[in-house]
């Protein structure tokens, strides 16, 4: 019984680790498009 209490442990901290990683990813995409977006309107001043 301990056997599988153990394995739902690791399942859980699987799922912590996936939920980790989706959010830095999120957070890179969201700052790349940002940055994106400054460079954008840098050039809109420009021109």
């Amino acid at each position: 019984k301990s056997k599988s209490k153990s394995k739902s442990k690791s399942k859980l901290q699987l799922y912590l680790h996936f939920v980790y990683f989706i959010f830095i990813t999120a957070n890179t995409v969201y700052h790349k498009y940002f940055s994106i977006g400054v460079d954008f309107s840098l050039i809109f001043n420009v021109l």
